[in-house]
């Protein structure tokens, strides 16, 4: 907590981690990195941080980050982000990767063709795709925040975004596949169509095949959704959502919302949740 943000009396706000500013690994336009066995533990900033250059529309730079992969590393005991792209990198992979106990996002990035995929993840914050912050005409030839996430085990809840899986802020082209939440007292998926005024909306995502268990074990169980979609162009499909024990009231299986268009919502299997599926108008 104190080192997440930190309203100032006569200013706007700061973030705590720069008073004491530690990442594990930070990468700077490098063109090709590999990052194999490594744990970070209690660090105050992004654990695993890139920023640099990158593609506008059809322009490259001489130097820039095309491609880093994380395997078989793992966050622990961690104040802020565990893995965070702060640009618009391509293709960065996290693959099997273990995030506990962090107090930002598991993942956050603008970047282009990620993968998040065979992780495992507890009590850590949002996997947030997006959040580009920009309505530059580039992003009508080469959008961003592309992103597979598949294959991951989601356990217990999350402590910092409000759901385990995003995406918001202009990213495009998400599919979210076969994933596991066990016992989870948070809302699970969120693909939203929400901005700011330097937003574009997210859109166009397939959501299949995931298995949300949205069993509340601890005792200050809240509010929680397992997919919500208010994007425009996504396909809800062959999904389990269900609660173990008696029908839980604080839990909605799928929720539907404005100004979202040209869903596919089929074969899903609900189970014990207080409400099935919701179709609700724009706030």
């Amino acid at each position: 907590d104190q080192a997440g943000i930190m309203r100032t009396r006569g200013g706007t706000a700061v973030w705590g981690f720069y008073f004491k500013h530690c990442n594990a690994v930070g990468i700077s336009n490098t063109e090709r990195v590999l990052v194999q066995n490594c744990h970070a533990e209690r660090m105050s900033a992004e654990c695993f941080y890139s920023a640099g250059r990158s593609r506008r529309g059809i322009t490259e730079p001489k130097q820039y980050t095309r491609a880093i992969t994380y395997e078989r590393c793992s966050v622990v005991d961690c104040a802020r982000n565990a893995f965070n792209n702060n640009d618009m990198a391509e293709n960065t992979s996290v693959l099997r990767c273990r995030i506990v106990d962090v107090g930002g996002c598991t993942w956050e990035g603008a970047s282009r063709f990620v993968r998040f995929i065979g992780n495992y993840v507890r009590n850590a914050g949002t996997v947030a795709m997006g959040n580009i912050r920009s309505r530059s005409e580039d992003f009508e030839i080469l959008p961003s925040g592309q992103h597979i996430v598949a294959d991951n085990v989601f356990e217990s809840f999350v402590p910092y975004g409000g759901c385990a899986i995003r995406a918001a802020g202009g990213a495009l082209q998400v599919v979210i596949r076969n994933n596991l939440f066990i016992n989870f007292g948070s809302s699970a998926i969120e693909l939203t169509c929400a901005t700011g005024v330097r937003d574009l909306p997210a859109g166009i995502g397939t959501i299949t095949g995931n298995i949300l268990d949205m069993t509340a074990v601890a005792t200050n169980a809240v509010k929680r959704v397992g997919i919500d979609v208010s994007a425009t162009g996504v396909i809800v499909a062959d999904n389990q959502i269900y609660t173990r024990g008696p029908t839980d009231p604080l839990v909605t299986a799928i929720r539907l919302k404005e100004p979202a268009v040209n869903l596919n919502i089929h074969d899903n299997l609900l189970r014990d949740c207080g409400t099935g599926i919701i179709a609700e108008s724009a706030d």
